[in-house]
């Protein structure tokens, strides 16, 4: 079996707190990078499990919510756009690809949340509220758990 990223960097971690960090001088500025590298090390092997499946879970979601914002009564071009938007679709899963479709995807969030925040209409409120939901479980999916060092 192969390691993957978050094992490694998780070996890295533990590496550092249990084998180099009790060499160290506990006065010593070494000592202070040791335990952010190790730390940063826990937290990036969060991420690196996660992230593919954070990425195109919120593209997915976003696309969904364009697709029904594309129904709506909108300026046409901010239909068109959703509409193409909710029809696209990642050609593979690697992050560098999912990543530059959620900024896109996200600069697209945020022109139809802008356009929503000023009609006056029960749809438009509901749509708003929906998107907010999203961010809130976009941020949730995001939390990093802080190891106990």
């Amino acid at each position: 079996m192969k390691p993957g990223i978050d094992q490694l960097l998780t070996t890295l971690a533990t590496t550092l707190a249990t084998r180099i960090l009790p060499q160290l001088d506990m006065q010593s500025y070494a000592t202070g990078d040791a335990r952010i590298a190790a730390l940063l090390s826990i937290l990036l092997a969060q991420e690196a499990d996660r992230a593919a499946d954070t990425l195109s879970r919120e593209n997915r979601e976003m696309r969904m919510i364009f697709l029904a914002a594309s129904k709506m009564d909108l300026m046409a071009p901010l239909r068109v756009r959703l509409a193409h938007d909710a029809a696209l679709e990642e050609a593979d899963l690697r992050l560098s690809t999912l990543s530059a479709a959620h900024d896109r995807y996200t600069e697209t969030l945020i022109a139809l949340q802008i356009a929503i925040e000023t009609i006056d209409d029960e749809w438009a409120r509901a749509l708003n509220a929906e998107i907010w939901q999203f961010l809130v479980r976009a941020s949730e999916r995001r939390m990093l758990v802080m190891p106990a060092m």
